[in-house]
């Protein structure tokens, strides 16, 4: 199926779309490692199963997350023009495409240990905001497990596209444990660095509107990030540092803009929980809490946009898209 730009950018979350978009995903992910590989063919001689690399991941409906990370990798070992880099890098890409997919829930702790490395790694690709993190127990593993299948169940009566798009666009969901002190305040993640994978704080989501709010968040940031192919939708330099709406601390525009975006995306669930009424009484009050906090975060979010941002054309067209929502749901 193929969509046009307003499909793409359509507010509501929708399957079959992600599965567009993530297939677009792999299709670059192939097309950038076919020139790679064509450049270091040029100087050396490389292994049949080097040269069918592309093929291999254009034929791949899913890639571990992992994978994103080796190509990063190798991306880097291209610029710095280290040949002998690049080619142990592309036959780790190879090796790591036999291994197959991660488990969809997964802990910190039992994670190989190169994999969680490389995690960590592109979660601290910007320095003001590092993290760390320490073995989740298993105990802790089955818990927050329970929480997020029960969520899932929870979206499939009352939201079926939230978790349509969950799982087109992600692979594995890794449930972590924060360092004292150095991650106290980490609930969520996802990285383009690291595109299927979403990191969650098991501490902050052991109930079920927690985990249904974590799940929505973290994967309209994937949304995002496919949808931009990683690029940011303000043109706006990083240094330009505003007050966010989901952050205590001061965040560049394009982050701004994920916040906001998500905001919308968070009100998007609470509404549909509360027009489902699928929810027990005892957590209809922090759905009905959390509507309004996505509310204020969203306005919250976009009046700063709207005073500062440069928004790429992209990016205009996406916000647009929120605004129509919530501006229909005030």
């Amino acid at each position: 199926m193929e969509y046009d730009e307003a499909a793409l950018v359509s507010f509501p979350p929708d399957g079959l779309r992600a599965a567009f978009l993530y297939a677009r995903m792999i299709d670059n992910l192939a097309q950038s490692v076919e020139e790679i590989v064509s450049g270091c063919s040029s100087h050396v001689g490389l292994e049949e199963g080097i040269l069918r690399l592309p093929t291999r991941i254009r034929s791949s409906s899913r890639v571990a997350p992992e994978v994103y990370c080796i190509y990063f990798d190798l991306l880097k070992a291209v610029r710095r023009d280290d040949l002998d880099e690049s080619v142990r890098l592309l036959r780790e890409l190879d090796t790591r495409l036999d291994v197959g997919l991660p488990s969809f829930y997964s802990r910190w702790g039992a994670l190989p240990e190169s994999t969680a490395a490389r995690y960590l790694a592109y979660l601290n690709i910007d320095p003001t905001t590092p993290v760390a993190f320490k073995t989740l127990s298993c105990a802790e593993f089955d818990e927050v497990r329970r929480h997020a299948d029960s969520a899932f169940a929870v979206f499939e009566r009352a939201a079926p596209e939230i978790a349509a798009e969950i799982r087109s666009l992600l692979t594995e969901i890794v449930f972590i444990s924060p360092a004292l002190n150095k991650a106290s305040k980490f609930g969520g993640a996802t990285s383009f660095f690291c595109f299927g994978a979403m990191f969650l704080n098991a501490d902050e989501h052991r109930a079920l509107v927690s985990m249904i709010d974590g799940l929505t968040h973290e994967s309209a940031h994937a949304y995002l990030f496919s949808l931009s192919l990683g690029d940011p939708f303000v043109a706006n330099k990083d240094d330009e540092i505003y007050h966010s709406p989901l952050r205590s601390d001061p965040r560049p525009l394009d982050g701004i803009f994920h916040a906001t975006y998500v905001s919308a995306r968070l009100h998007y669930a609470h509404q549909r929980l509360i027009e489902s009424r699928v929810l027990p009484d005892d957590e209809k009050d922090l759905v009905q809490s959390g509507l309004s906090a996505s509310r204020g975060a969203f306005w919250e979010g976009f009046k700063t946009l709207n005073a500062h941002a440069s928004l790429t054309s992209l990016g205009s067209r996406v916000m647009h898209a929120a605004h129509d929502y919530m501006i229909g749901h005030a």
